[in-house]
């Protein structure tokens, strides 16, 4: 048993007196004599006698609250002061000690301990259930035990602590079992060991000088046949009762939790989202403090999201391109367009839709007909060679897979968007890109493309004027969407100047600048009150649920950049929400308490306080 810790922990703790009167009780505690007489059916009797010495000046002690090891059962047996018998009508369920239950407050009446005064306070109270089932040696039955204690800020001084158990074996046997009774705390020894004068039963005893303001367990195993009832318990109620007791362990676990917990969320957010984490965090972390179950619950659940989020980000990786056996002899492929680069980097089907719609709506092919909900209305029609001619009479080319997006817009019109199937059009899409890569290197194609929509960025915002460097975005824009959050480097190019494009718009484009120092803005009679970035970011939001309805191998996972859910408007209203705030506002003026015990055999110590 030596260096082993028991399974099962006996606690009887003391929670700090009672708020109210805090600031008013003063006392010291001299000499603490408590024996606990263990029996044959596992109940324990306590028998506690306190010597109290009021402070001058202090509160009288007229109630002390002892705490009990379990919430039940138990029951009181007797108290009193100086050898007088206090009623059993003063014994009362302690209203103080949390939870309600767990202990008692004796009334002192007419024996209480006035300032200046000492007083020798007894009481009893037996237990049952206490004797538990020692892990380390099924042969040994285990018992412990904290003495009750006070809170610091209301005892002074030392107490003189004599602890004894009185074990459940006969005098005439403890020869023959001395050896078996073990302490638990490796490299100490008991005080005392063996029968007291005038005893039939074995006694095991400490004395300590201890602060009684705080737990002191002392613990025993012993043979368990002089048990006749013997609680069990598993690995994992210890490790329970141990961590609820633990509240250094629970912030080292709490700290590492919620490091796990951010890593996964943005792993699976791309980084968006912090706004939403730092409430979750707040949240996880008050359910922490409050309740150590809970927290060991959180456990399997993130374990459960990062297997879940891995297991997504593996199937997102394989979705367009399975694995197939072939020889990548060709290097890179070159001559895809921007939406067919978009399927070979992985990027989200709902951003690549918004690509589709995006260069429809520049050919003049398609039209918004309703933006909330977004509709697309079909203009023109297909001629013979994949050439779409316009109501104006315009002609232009189609793209393979423009087509099959063309005639399920057709095929379902009067649809909003998110309702419109792709399924076929995507499954066309997707094929068609793993066709054409057939033989050519992978990697290296994604980055040659990763280049192409660098090279695009740089051209962008090297021009010398807004209006050159909105003309490049036009011509260059399918490739500026494949960058991360492409939508905000887009509003960096402006400098303050915003981009209606004439292709959504269905009207020549403008601009216009911010004035100073102001919320509004100087526009021309015809531009509209959005800017192209907004209908972006609007588009790219509403189109986001078009991926839940795919089927098959175009599954939703994965709805944003690289992957992930995208949180980046809780950020947006977040920094938004706050810059009204910090615009807006103005100057203005303004002007133990609960149950720890760490204990195997306790539900919760409780503790009692004189006052």
């Amino acid at each position: 048993m030596k260096g082993l810790a028991p399974v099962i922990l006996l606690v009887l703790g003391l929670m700090p007196a009672r708020a109210a009167l805090a600031a008013e009780y003063k006392f010291s505690v001299p000499e603490a004599q408590v024996t606990v007489t263990i029996e044959e059916d596992g109940s324990a009797l306590v028998y506690y006698k306190l010597t109290f010495s009021c402070n001058r000046g202090a509160h009288p002690i007229d109630i002390v609250d002892i705490g009990m090891p379990n919430m039940a059962p138990h029951t009181p047996g007797s108290a009193s002061v100086n050898g007088q018998p206090l009623p059993r009508s003063s014994i009362k369920i302690s209203t103080y000690l949390k939870p309600k239950g767990c202990g008692y407050e004796i009334h002192l009446g007419p024996q209480t301990v006035r300032p200046g005064q000492t007083g020798v306070f007894e009481f009893t109270a037996r237990e049952r259930n206490m004797v538990w089932q020692d892990t380390t040696n099924p042969e040994l039955a285990s018992f412990r035990f904290t003495p009750t204690w006070f809170g610091s800020q209301y005892v002074v001084g030392n107490t003189k602590l004599i602890l004894r158990y009185k074990l459940p074996i006969p005098k005439a046997d403890y020869a023959a079992v001395k050896d078996d009774i073990l302490w638990h705390k490796k490299g100490q020894e008991f005080s005392a060991k063996g029968v007291m004068e005038g005893e039939e039963v074995v006694s095991a005893a400490w004395v300590r000088t201890v602060r009684l303001t705080g737990k002191h367990v002392f613990g025993v195993s012993f043979p368990k046949r002089y048990v006749s009832a013997v609680r069990k318990d598993t690995l994992w109620g210890l490790f329970n009762r141990w961590f609820k007791d633990s509240r250094e362990a629970q912030v080292i676990s709490g700290i590492a939790l919620i490091v796990i917990f951010a890593i996964i969320f943005f792993q699976t957010t791309r980084g968006t989202g912090w706004s939403v984490l730092i409430v979750l965090t707040v949240i996880l972390g008050y359910g922490m403090y409050r309740s150590p179950t809970f927290h060991l619950c959180l456990y399997p659940i993130v374990v459960a999201l990062g297997v879940l989020a891995y297991i997504l980000r593996a199937r997102r990786k394989e979705r367009y391109f399975p694995a197939e056996l072939c020889i990548e002899g060709g290097g890179i492929k070159r001559g895809l367009t921007s939406v067919e680069a978009a399927i070979l980097l992985d990027v989200p089907l709902h951003k690549v839709l918004t690509m589709v719609i995006f260069g429809l709506a520049k050919k003049g092919v398609v039209r918004v007909r309703y933006d909330k909900p977004l509709k697309l209305e079909v203009t023109g029609e297909e001629s013979p060679g994949d050439i779409w001619t316009r109501p104006d009479g315009k002609r232009g080319k189609l793209r393979h897979y423009e087509k099959g997006f063309i005639h399920a817009f057709q095929a379902q019109q009067g649809k909003t968007v998110e309702e419109i199937n792709l399924d076929d059009a995507f499954d066309c899409l997707i094929k068609f890109t793993m066709g054409a890569m057939a033989g050519f290197d992978l990697k290296q194609t994604r980055d040659y493309y990763k280049r192409i929509v660098a090279r695009a960025w740089k051209q962008v915002k090297t021009e010398a004027g807004y209006e050159a460097g909105f003309k490049r975005v036009d011509k260059h824009l399918g490739w500026l969407m494949l960058e991360d959050h492409w939508d905000r480097e887009l509003r960096d190019v402006g400098g303050g100047h915003h981009y209606y494009p004439h292709w959504w718009y269905g009207r020549g484009h403008g601009t216009y600048t911010a004035a100073p120092g102001r919320a509004g803005a100087s526009r021309g009679p015809s531009t509209p009150a959005t800017s192209f970035g907004d209908v972006a970011n609007s588009l790219a939001g509403r189109l986001e649920n078009t991926c839940s309805s795919l089927a098959g191998s175009l599954d939703s996972l994965g709805r944003t950049a690289k992957g992930g859910l995208d949180l980046s408007r809780f950020d947006q209203f977040t920094s938004d929400f706050l810059s009204q705030l910090s615009e807006g506002g103005g100057s203005g003026g303004g002007g133990g308490g609960g149950c720890a015990c760490a204990g195997c055999a306790c539900a919760c110590a409780c503790a009692g306080g004189g006052r």
